[in-house]
């Protein structure tokens, strides 16, 4: 029989047919539904065993083969179970009573009662007060009690299984070793039935179910405290199970202690604005609350929503507030989980702990919302955090343990979110906008600087409405404009009483956090001390300002302290992040000295004399202590970088990366690791550099020529680059693709013989033409790309194509050049390694149009195949091959490109081949010029003819 949800069991003994209560699963039973055994034994006392057939019907056990606690068997729907019954009495006594109902709220904690002693005489009712050591059940922080099921990450502790069983076989011999009523064995069997509830329940997290089990189990004590004082094997019993409790509850107790101190690590950690990319709080909900499977609770899908960090940083100045200032969920519809396997291994007990910090919050007082919308989310959340659980038990989130025991721990610092880990976070999430701010929120600037991110109702309420309409229309008709979620404003300002408009919306909202801002007039110092001034007093962290202009006539007397208001600027603020452009002075106009800053990116578009400004460049990056990136335009790199590179290497310095600007021939780009260099990007003319010298820690180097140099290379010089960094295992090169064979021996030779070198990449490019090496010692990992062949070397190509054409995996048939190289391409007419081919119809013959037919029917790793058809459709023999070719491949083309003048009679040829080019796949460019077509960043690709 069926009744609603799961029903009842069938149970057979002899003629008698009964059908007992099915309970739906739990995560315990991984969401399979169950009987209980006591509620078998209720109606069959004297059951010896269960079997379904043939099938003996055993208990169900936990992952680790232990049996569960309160013992109970699996549903088996539409079968009936026999059961067995035993030919002398049970073994266990007389059938358990039902267990006492337990109730729905805890009741206020109550003095608990006095723990007998074990007496030197007779046992007395009456006992001194208890030591708090004796309390039966201490009480819980008011703060720890909201937390109603409580699930942790499992940090299992071995055991011993035997000593369980010994604790179950003592309590059971009880009933026949001991002179009990029918009646103290039923209460004794209903506090065990209560001790063993308490187990499951502390071992699942549940405080709540277990604090009502408690309860219970005191009124079984104080019901059985008369029986004690007669009876010491059974107030032995009784205590050792109080006892065994009260350092469980105890237990539970830390932990819930340990979740409020790590949720207060998350509140508390603060974040400035250059950490602080995306939203920090964040938790997981089912994404259709109406279609849960508690059976199949993998099978649930979850979807990630934000958190609005709402508080007292929020409130308004008037003191008018409308919302409360709790954080909450913000408005969104919240975003699907790519791989949320890997997602929950990541961060899942960081999202466990902010579940249980928006559980405790949601009372009444805290949520303007309706009864029903705050029961549906805690429904929700205990979903959540039970799918956590059944993860931990699988050990999904953390190591599975060998055995179970009831000792539960939080990871060991779920609480602080490393800061790359949070720019990891989107990676994660299905975002069909990319332009769009996760979760709808807005970042904001608390008075401490820190920032945070906050729903729309709480971004006006801090800053006014008002505020928000005014800055919108001063930064558009300064013809700029203003992002609210990251209060980021861009503005060009054209005189000073412009400007001074400007910076007065700015200080009265306090909204913009990153400014970018082009003073377009010949700026005077007067100038840079007004803007100074707002910088300080604004919540700005990010400037780019552009000062294009010379000096105001004015200023001939301030001439060499043109740049002292900058400088004050810097230390006197909170920016972190300041970029110059177009300004000349900054390190030689200058009086002041460098005053410890808060900067994290520096970056200046002045070209400086580094033997004459050096020392001034010096001297900001030791007054730096969080400076993490550093760009400069200089004329000596070499001396330039040398004198970086010892700077820092103080503790007081923290730089990352360098970039210095020599020109179109000198560049270099630095990444460091605790003040030292591993890995380097640098443009020479050649390898005398003596950068190259000094370097011996190097991970990865890219050697690029100017554009219009050439490297004339000794290979024992790139050899003795490599043999210094025994740890590089990158090179790459910029050179001709007619020096790919040159550059490739040399390679090679830098790795022969044993340990001399871990490189193992290579790659050389000439603009969109590379030959690559994933293994440099295995030819067979070589991938060779040619997507550019104009103003190419014969020869030089020839050469490369008859050594390696076998590799090629990316080509491009734009000229004429292929036209007596196909042979070599594609010899034999054979299969073809390519992966992408792009078409230039106009470089095709009638010959090479008929060998591609041959090679593309004969390969299918071709996945990305292209044609630009840019010659006009006359009819003849060659533009009706054309048309024939695209419709044989027409389930391989990803775009097809035609002139706008051109594409009704092309369309109109290839649908003779029937075959009609798809929407998507059609290109069609404007007719702009009469002699070419144009197409996006690629250039002139092909003459009409």
């Amino acid at each position: 029989m069926t009744v609603s949800g799961y029903g009842y069991q069938e149970f057979q003994s002899g003629p008698d047919t009964f059908e007992v209560r099915v309970i739906p699963g739990t995560a315990l039973t991984q969401g399979r539904a169950f009987i209980m055994w006591d509620d078998i034994q209720d109606i069959f006392p004297l059951a010896a065993r269960l079997q379904c057939g043939r099938r003996v019907v055993s208990f169900m056990v936990d992952i680790n083969g232990n049996r569960l606690l309160p013992l109970r068997i699996e549903h088996h729907p539409g079968s009936a179970i026999q059961v067995i019954m035993s030919r002398g009495s049970s073994l266990k006594g007389p059938p358990p009573p039902i267990p006492p109902k337990q109730r729905r709220r805890s009741p206020p904690p109550i003095p608990p009662p006095p723990i007998p002693q074990p007496p030197s005489g007779p046992l007395s009712p009456i006992s001194a007060p208890p030591s708090p050591s004796q309390q039966l059940f201490p009480t819980a922080p008011r703060g720890a009690q909201k937390h109603g099921s409580y699930i942790a990450t499992f940090t299992l502790a071995n055991i011993d299984d035997d000593e369980e069983d010994d604790d179950s076989t003592r309590r059971d011999s009880l009933f026949s070793t001991l002179s009990l009523s029918n009646e103290t064995k039923t209460q004794y069997r209903s506090s065990v039935y209560l001790y063993e509830s308490f187990l499951q329940s502390i071992q699942l997290g549940q405080t709540s179910q277990a604090d009502l089990v408690c309860d219970d189990f005191r009124e079984q004590f104080l019901t059985l405290e008369a029986e004690m004082a007669c009876n010491k094997g059974l107030q032995k019993q009784m205590l050792e199970m109080q006892q065994s409790m009260i350092e469980l509850q105890q237990q539970a107790l830390d932990r819930l202690t340990n979740i409020q101190n790590k949720v207060q690590e998350i509140l508390v950690q603060n974040f400035e604005i250059y950490e602080y990319p995306i939203p920090r709080l964040f938790i997981v909900l089912p994404s259709d609350r109406l279609k849960w499977d508690p059976v199949n609770i993998f099978e649930n899908k979850f979807k990630l929503f934000f958190l609005c960090e709402c508080g007292e940083h929020t409130k308004g100045d008037q003191g008018n507030n409308r919302n409360p200032h709790h954080i909450h969920l913000a408005k969104h519809d919240g975003y699907d989980i790519e791989s949320p396997a890997e997602f929950f291994r990541n961060y899942g007990s960081y999202v466990m702990s902010l579940l249980h910090m928006l559980k405790s919050s949601m009372d009444g007082k805290h949520w303007e919302r309706s009864e029903d919308y705050i029961n549906s989310l805690e429904r929700n959340v205990e979903r959540s955090l039970e799918y956590l659980e059944c993860m931990a038990i699988k050990g999904q989130l953390t190591p599975p343990p060998p055995k179970v025991r009831i000792s539960l721990q939080l990871k060991s610092n779920p609480g602080q979110m490393d800061v790359t880990e949070l720019r990891r976070l989107g990676a994660y999430l299905k975002i069909n906008d990319s332009s769009e701010v996760l979760g709808n929120l807005y970042r904001v600037v608390t008075a401490d600087g820190h920032a945070k991110w906050v729903c729309e109702d709480h971004y006006i309420e801090m800053h006014g409405l008002q505020a928000i309409k005014e800055l919108c229309e001063g930064t558009y008709v300064n013809h700029g404009s203003f992002n609210e979620h990251f209060g980021r404003a861009e503005v060009s300002l054209t005189s000073p009483a412009v400007a001074n408009l400007f910076y007065k919306l700015t200080e009265r909202s306090r909204l913009v956090q990153e400014l970018k801002v082009n003073l377009k007039w010949d700026v005077a110092v007067s100038d840079l001390k007004t803007l100074r001034d707002v910088i300080r007093r604004s919540n700005i962290a990010y400037l780019d300002l552009t000062c294009p202009g010379a000096p105001a006539p004015s200023d001939i007397l301030n001439r060499n302290k043109r740049s002292d208001p900058i400088w004050d600027m810097i230390s006197t603020s909170k920016l972190q992040s300041f970029t110059l452009n177009d300004y000349y002075g900054f390190f030689s106009k200058v009086t002041v000295s460098a005053k410890k800053n808060k900067l994290r990116i520096f970056r200046s578009t002045e070209r400086i004399d580094w033997r004459k400004e050096g020392v001034k460049v010096v001297e900001l990056i030791e007054k730096s202590p969080l400076l993490k990136e550093l760009r400069l335009c200089t004329t000596e790199i070499d001396d330039a970088y040398t004198a970086i590179r010892k700077t820092n290497m103080y503790e007081s310095c923290a730089l990352d990366h360098l970039t210095l600007d020599g020109g179109d021939a000198h560049g270099l780009q630095a990444k460091f690791e605790g003040g030292l260099p591993v890995s380097i990007d640098l443009i020479v003319a050649d390898l005398s550099s003596p950068l190259l010298q000094d370097v011996q820690l190097l991970r990865s180097l890219h050697l690029r020529t100017g554009p219009h140099t050439r490297m004339d290379i000794e290979p024992s010089m790139l050899i003795g680059v490599v043999r210094r960094n025994p740890n590089m295992t990158k090179l790459t090169i910029q050179c001709g693709i007619t020096d790919f064979l040159f550059w490739l021996k040399i390679a090679s030779n830098c790795v022969a013989g044993e340990g001399y070198s871990k490189l193992k990449m290579l790659r050389l490019y000439s603009g969109r033409n590379q030959l690559f090496l994933n293994n440099l010692p295995d030819e067979n990992s070589m991938e060779l790309e040619l997507m550019s062949l104009n103003n190419i070397s014969r020869d030089g190509l020839e050469t490369l194509l008859k050594v390696h054409a076998s590799k090629l995996t990316r080509l491009r048939i734009d000229s004429e050049i292929l036209r007596s190289m196909f042979d070599i391409v594609f010899p034999g007419r054979s299969t073809t390694t390519l992966r992408q081919l792009d078409i230039i119809s106009s470089a095709l013959t009638l010959d090479m149009l008929y060998d591609l037919r041959l090679v593309l029917r004969r390969s299918n790793d071709v996945a990305n195949l292209t044609i630009v058809l840019d010659e006009r459709y006359d009819g003849s023999e060659k533009r009706k091959e054309l048309a024939d070719f695209v419709a044989e491949f027409a389930q391989h083309w990803k775009k097809i490109t035609i002139r706008e003048v051109d594409v009704t009679m092309w369309k109109e040829a290839i649908s003779k081949h029937k075959f009609t080019i798809p929407f998507g796949v059609l290109s069609v460019v404007p007719n702009t010029r009469s002699d070419y077509i144009v197409l996006g960043n690629v250039g002139i690709i092909g003459k009409s003819r």
